[in-house]
């Protein structure tokens, strides 16, 4: 899953996921969290396989004057947030902002808490500026810092062959992001964003440094009354130092990553206000898999002001991670009939994207302003997913005391399938208060093929299909941020 904040993407490609303890926008300066479930590869590029949440925070403009707040709760003792907007001159707004956030850790199944506890302390400032009524320029920065705790378990070759440790997360870093947008004369639209951040992670385990180097452009516009075309280019540049602990290496500890990217999307008007043809495609070439290809197609009709059908095909990707292409990490050691066995898990330089190729459907029906049902189905096929295989035994000479290594390596051996439906009712019973029920089945039946020897990823393909999986949910939501957002009942 991808995630984003305010169109600048916060996925690490050390792992494929999100530090999350790095990241903490402020609630009160939130606009809006969009989630895009399902493939968004032709227009986000790779990672957005399975979903994309994109956090939205204000403009300057709807944060002005003095913000304090502050919190306490049991696994949060302490929060506060403090925040002041003003006016730049003539040309537009601005805001300073900065946020505390102590946490006391998980809790175990004891009922303790977890020594995961720790701080962050970021602060930034956004700037909305109209230069001049064609050009718009945003810039927004922030610097953070924080501490956490962990708890490691690092194998040994003395009983009871593994040791717990404390260990410590302490991340540090910044970054600043400047949008400028340039609207012409013919109602086309240019957009350009440059991004630049350092980030400092020292840890116990796992401490990288990155420096990431980020620009887009993208230009919208309208062609012959019935093409709407949005097109753009885009280039990151990763720059990782990765020293190695006892629990994980890589080789080479320093890497660099550029990526280049291209995308293009036409919605083709076939029948004014009922059909719409949208197609799309992503190209991409990064160092480990070269040229990607994400395309997208998909048709809205439309038939009635209060009914929408639609249907679209698409293929995304995950590439791999810098886990997947050159860890090291030892896993385990066990007594064994002939001596001690050391377990490791190692990257592997063949590693290649996952890819999913997805069939999905809905209807939509609008019963009168306050009610709406939502039906949608869909069918992803999954290939070259990750696996763990077993390599063979390694006896390293000289050792003392002697003992054997049983490699393990990430690969690309699962395959298969997934499907699903989803039902939901929504009634909005007043401006500020809705109620909905939702209904969500799903089926999952992944296989490995015949070169795989993980027992824990997937099933033989003699195998039954695992059970259904249904979920029924009811929500009652009171909102007061929603109400007033263009597009907030869609």
């Amino acid at each position: 899953m991808l995630v984003m904040i305010d169109g600048r993407s916060v996925y690490s490609p050390l792992f494929g996921g999100v530090y999350w303890d790095s990241q903490n926008v402020a609630l009160e300066d939130i606009d809006r969290i969009e989630v895009i479930r399902g493939p968004g590869g032709s227009l986000w590029g790779a990672n957005a396989v399975n979903g994309i949440v994109n956090i939205i925070t204000k403009p300057a403009e709807a944060t002005q004057g003095t913000l304090l707040s502050a919190g306490t709760g049991t696994l949060e003792p302490a929060s506060a947030t403090v925040r002041y907007g003003g006016k730049v001159g003539g040309l537009g707004f601005y805001r300073l902002f900065s946020a505390y956030t102590k946490n006391s850790g998980g809790v175990d199944a004891n009922g303790g808490l977890t020594p995961d506890g720790g701080h962050l302390l970021p602060g930034g400032f956004r700037s909305d500026l109209q230069l001049r009524r064609q050009d718009s320029l945003t810039v927004e920065g922030a610097l953070y810092r924080g501490s956490f705790g962990e708890l490691l378990n690092l194998p040994t070759f003395a009983a009871p062959f593994a040791e717990t440790n404390p260990g410590v997360i302490e991340p540090a870093g910044g970054g600043v992001l400047g949008r400028w947008t340039h609207t012409l004369s013919h109602g086309a639209r240019t957009e350009l964003q440059a991004y630049y951040s350092l980030d400092d992670r020292e840890a116990t385990e796992r401490p990288d440094r990155r420096g990431t180097t980020d620009i887009d452009f993208q230009y919208h516009f309208h062609s012959q009354e019935k093409h709407d075309i949005v097109w753009g280019l885009g280039y990151r540049f990763y720059r990782v130092n990765m020293p190695a602990t006892p629990y994980l290496s890589y080789t080479p500890s320093r890497q660099s990553e550029a990526l280049f990217s291209a995308f293009l999307q036409d919605e083709y008007s076939l029948s004014p206000d009922q059909i719409h043809l949208v197609a799309g495609v992503k190209l991409e070439h990064n160092p480990y898999t070269g040229l990607e290809a994400q395309p997208s197609l998909g048709l809205v009709w439309t038939p009635a002001a209060t009914q929408t059908i639609w249907a679209a095909v698409s293929r995304a990707i995950k590439t791999p991670s810098i886990l997947n292409l050159s860890m090291h990490r030892p896993l385990s050691v066990d007594p064994g009939t002939d001596g001690l066995i050391l377990t490791t898990l190692i990257g592997n330089p063949n590693y290649k994207s996952e890819n999913l190729l997805a069939y999905e459907g809905g209807y939509r029906l609008q019963l009168g302003r306050r009610f709406s049902i939502d039906a949608t189905g869909f069918v992803n096929r999954y290939n070259d997913v990750e696996t763990n295989e077993t390599l063979p035994d390694e006896i390293p000479p000289h050792a003392n005391p002697p003992y054997t290594v049983t490699p393990t390596q990430w690969a690309n051996n699962l395959f298969g399938i997934t499907y699903g439906a989803e039902i939901v009712a929504t009634w909005h019973v007043v401006p500020r208060w809705s109620l909905s029920g939702t209904y969500s089945w799903l089926k999952l039946k992944m296989r490995q093929n015949a070169a795989s020897n993980d027992l824990g990823t997937g099933r033989p393909l003699m195998e039954k299909r695992p059970p259904t999986n249904s979920e029924l949910a009811l929500r009652s939501v009171y909102s007061r941020t929603l109400t007033s957002m263009p597009g907030a009942n869609t």
